[in-house]
């Protein structure tokens, strides 16, 4: 008999000593026994002892075996330790009834030392097995965790705007919700500079087949190479770079001859505004211009690719599209379309996702990307009677991930200009303020400006008049603010700027009775951003939409 069995606890539990001497006597060469007569004292040793198996007595004064094996199911500690019936009741109404309240077996007295011996080792067996099989998942687990953890440390966290000109930022998104922890799909956005001075957005949305433990580790090895291919042929074409991607896929020997990459691959030129494109086997991306959907590529061009990691010596045709400021474009994986095929054996085809497209925005003029893209997945996913909710649950059977872009112009703004008298006159601006604009907050779908928008708007304001403009009425307070994806708010002083990167924090101990940076804190902890411009004068933040607001950020 192995050690491991050898070592393992018994409890015998049997309110007559007679039956607990019994079974003592055949098992206690090979295992440590524990005894007790008594129902409710044996709960308390089991809750302490924690034995390997129990033998379980059924009529019992006080409080039978099925009382105490409902009781120790119940228990956390206890639910999973395996209970074995040991009765004079043979019939099957009890021995249905011991299966029921979750006993994994039944020996009916007078005991035969063979079968005890025999059914104890089978279910210490299997409750070892279960043991290290749960070890493995919990290792498993662990070992996805960090594989996740590798390919974010790979691809970087993605900016949620990137500067395209004076006049236009790129505002973006991502909406990602695996079917399993080890889904398949994965993305980057970075810049990339080149030799003449101008630097290039990448956009990478990919979807790896399968879904098993392996899948997560060839996306850290196919974005690595992606990586290495941008890094050292950035001033390559599009098509000449992802050329020799593919090829290092192809010879790298990670996939067998069924597995395949798709996605589409862009980058954004801001000097002409212009989107390069290649989808290498992957679902059109979509363009929302004004009021009209468009899918590319369309059907018909000669421009569709094979997928990644299929021939080495494929040559991958290219697209372009123009871009113009209000555009907005969304990127998926198969996922979204093939919802509704788990319940309803469907798969939304592209005209009839345009056609989802257009009543959203047919119903809500001027809509964020963001927002459609919300929208768009709440409609899918309830047409298909699935349950998909970011970060929290997906029902369907595939990895859902969503990236949308928009051009916005930075500089449509609204503007404010305050030059008041005393600390009174500053209190009656803010106020004004914060009444117009809580009205389009709660319009445009932004909440709680009581806890978000007024502290930062009393602290920034109040931080430009006294330590900006140190208080003199002849100084001007610029106020901009502008509506896109999020809510955008500027602070400007005519003062001469301070050092903000050397702020001290409030929550030091030796800061905690000083006022100094209590501002700052608060305006950090109630806008999703903040940064100055270089000299310290001039505050940008911005606030994004959200639903519920995390109290532990909220001051008393």
């Amino acid at each position: 008999m192995s050690e491991e069995i050898k070592k393992s606890t018994i409890m015998i539990v049997d309110d007559l000593i007679i039956n607990t001497t019994v079974l003592e006597a055949i098992l206690s060469s090979n295992y440590s026994i524990y005894t007790s007569n008594y129902p409710f004292q044996a709960i308390q040793m089991i809750e302490n002892i924690l034995p390997d198996i129990i033998l379980l007595d059924i009529i019992m004064p006080g409080m039978n075996g099925y009382d105490v094996c409902n009781h120790l199911k119940k228990n956390n500690k206890t639910k999973d330790i395996p209970i074995i019936f040991c009765t004079s009741q043979n019939d099957v109404k009890s021995e249905t009834k011991g299966f029921e309240v979750g006993a994994v077996d039944y020996i009916v007295k007078p005991y035969n030392p063979s079968i005890v011996m025999a059914r104890i080792k089978n279910h210490l067996e299997l409750k070892r097995y279960q043991n290290q099989l749960e070890k493995k998942i919990l290792e498993q687990e662990m070992n996805i965790d960090t594989a996740k953890n590798i390919l974010n440390m790979i691809n970087g966290k993605s900016p949620r705007y990137i500067p395209l000109s004076e006049k236009y930022t790129l505002f973006l998104d991502m909406i990602s919700i695996p079917y399993q922890d080890e889904g398949g799909d994965h993305f980057f956005v970075k810049s990339i500079s080149q030799n003449s001075g101008s630097t290039k957005t990448i956009i990478s949305i990919k979807d790896q087949s399968g879904h098993n433990v392996g899948c997560i580790l060839k996306s850290i090895a196919t974005d690595y190479m992606h990586h290495h291919v941008l890094n050292k042929y950035k001033e390559d074409s599009l098509v000449k770079r992802f050329n020799n991607f593919n090829k290092m896929l192809c010879n790298s020997g990670l996939f067998e001859t069924d597995e395949f990459v798709t996605g589409i691959h862009a980058e954004i030129d801001p000097d002409e505004l212009c989107l390069n494109y290649i989808s290498s086997g992957h679902p059109p991306f979509i363009l929302i211009r004004k009021n009209e959907v468009i899918h590319i590529p369309s059907c018909g061009k000669p421009i569709e690719n094979i997928p990644l990691a299929v021939y080495s010596e494929f040559i991958f045709n290219s697209g372009k599209v123009k871009l113009k400021e209000g555009d907005k474009l969304i990127f998926y994986t198969d996922g979204l379309t093939e919802m509704p095929y788990n319940n309803l054996k469907y798969i939304i085809n592209i005209e009839e996702l345009k056609d989802y497209i257009k009543n959203i925005i047919k119903s809500k003029l001027n809509i964020p990307v963001s927002q459609i893209v919300t929208l768009l997945l709440e409609k899918i996913s309830k047409d298909s009677n699935e349950t998909v909710i970011p970060g929290k649950i997906n029902t369907s059977q595939d990895d859902i991930s969503i990236l949308c872009i928009e051009i916005e112009n930075k500089k449509h703004v609204i503007e404010e200009i305050w030059s008041p008298d005393n600390t009174e006159d500053l209190y009656q601006h803010m106020h004004n303020l914060y009444n117009k604009l809580k009205k389009e907050w709660y319009k445009r779908g932004f909440q709680f400006p009581n806890l978000r928008l007024m502290p930062v708007i009393e602290e920034s304001t109040i931080n430009a008049w006294k330590h900006g403009n140190l208080e003199d009425p002849n100084k001007m307070i610029i106020i901009r603010w502008r509506y896109g994806n999020d809510f955008h708010l500027e602070i400007i002083d005519q003062g001469n700027g301070f050092d903000y990167n050397n702020l001290p924090d409030p929550l030091q101990p030796n800061n905690l009775e000083k006022f100094s940076g209590r501002g700052l804190f608060i305006i950090k902890n109630f806008t999703d951003k903040m940064y100055w411009n270089d000299t310290g004068n001039h505050l940008f933040m911005y606030f994004k939409k959200k639903t519920t607001i995390d109290k532990t950020n909220s001051f008393q």
